[in-house]
């Protein structure tokens, strides 16, 4: 039991730098939505987008693949947050490429900055004051 959790050290940092990349994706987010909404709404806002985006690849590519429009359309519009989350392969003790925690977090990076981007435009013409 030791000499697993032994080697499960490296594997488990990684899966945690994946969490914390999920994390800059849900902030991004949280910013975007808070330009327009109140607390609660952005708090569901970004809660929605977590449950949709951990969900997508069950639920959205299984119709996207078959051809509907609005899955071809919603699927790539949607964070795919299963790309950080590992909690299968530390629990089938698989291990976790450094190539695969760099795409991912090139991933993040891209997400991230789009929903900056989107919040910054919808703060554009906002009134303040």
């Amino acid at each position: 039991m030791q000499d697993s959790r032994k080697a499960q050290g490296p594997e488990l940092f990684k899966a945690s730098t994946l969490i914390l990349a999920a994390l800059f994706v849900v902030c991004s987010i949280a910013v975007a939505a808070s330009t327009r909404l109140g607390m609660m709404s952005t708090f569901l806002t970004c809660l929605a987008f977590l449950g949709v985006g951990l969900s997508s690849d069950q639920v959205i590519r299984p119709y996207a693949q078959e051809g509907n429009y609005w899955a071809r359309t919603l699927y790539p519009l949607v964070p795919n947050f299963q790309f950080f989350w590992m909690i299968d392969a530390l629990s089938d003790e698989r291990v976790i490429p450094w190539t695969f925690v760099a795409s991912s977090y090139g991933y993040a990076i891209v997400l991230s900055a789009g929903f900056v981007v989107l919040g910054m435009a919808l703060f554009e013409t906002r009134e303040v004051g």
